[in-house]
């Protein structure tokens, strides 16, 4: 990378959203790419809110996603999943169920507003894994016209800030679900070419982003940064 945003300003991508107003930001990417992690630290300084799009799929079905795929399935996981990410971009204010009584910016909670542009809250939305390679989903945001940026990294560094057991990025047993194994156990972290081909498959799905981030070595800090730069965020400090 060639320095810190700030020295780059005048060297802005041809991929920057700098057409409107951007007041929603969607984050893509594989596991370990720090999309709940960067986005909301993004959330934080931008003081808007963050929303996880799996959270509001164990909200709306009062269980986890493990239990979801467990017990119903992946096209009922997919076909819920369509449906909250519908009602997010058309209201993100609504939600089924509401865990804090008096939210702070940058809490993975719905945004007061809707997308449509309407209102001074903005909103960071952070897709699990497998959401933006769905055909359905990837019309909804395109239709939307919410930039999306794309999380990447070296695959063999998204093992590695995999394995530790800690951390908001850490795989739970809802990604081995989502990756057709038992939950109960966490094969994705036992065979590294298995991970990395679930990667490969994706990869071209999520460079259909506008915007792609390479997090190979830099810092939460210095993601929150750059999609600042890309994006062009104007109230970013």
């Amino acid at each position: 990378m060639a320095g810190p945003p700030a020295a780059r300003r005048k060297e802005k991508p041809a991929s920057c959203y700098t057409f409107f107003v951007t007041t929603a930001i969607i984050l893509v990417g594989f596991m370990g790419a720090g999309k709940t992690t960067v986005g909301r630290l993004l959330a934080r300084r931008l003081r808007w809110q963050f929303v996880d799009l799996d959270d509001r799929i164990c909200d709306s079905e009062r269980r986890s996603v493990a239990e979801i795929f467990r017990d119903s399935g992946e096209e009922h996981f997919r076909r819920v999943e369509s449906e909250c990410l519908r009602e997010v971009l058309e209201n993100p204010g609504s939600s089924t169920r509401t865990r804090h009584a008096n939210p702070e910016p940058g809490d993975s909670l719905p945004a007061a507003s809707s997308l449509g542009m309407t209102s001074s809250a903005g909103l960071v939305l952070a897709l699990g894994g497998g959401a933006f390679v769905q055909p359905q989903n990837a019309e909804l945001i395109r239709q939307s016209e919410v930039p999306v940026v794309f999380l990447d990294a070296a695959p063999d560094t998204l093992f590695r800030r995999c394995t530790p057991q800690i951390g908001d990025d850490t795989p739970s047993r809802a990604e081995t679900a989502r990756a057709g194994d038992p939950v109960n156990e966490r094969p994705l972290l036992a065979d590294q070419n298995q991970f990395r081909q679930l990667y490969e498959s994706r990869r071209e799905g999520y460079m259909a982003a506008g915007v792609r981030v390479d997090t190979t070595a830099l810092t939460p800090g210095q993601v929150a940064d750059e999609i600042a730069f890309r994006v062009d965020l104007a109230d970013y400090s």
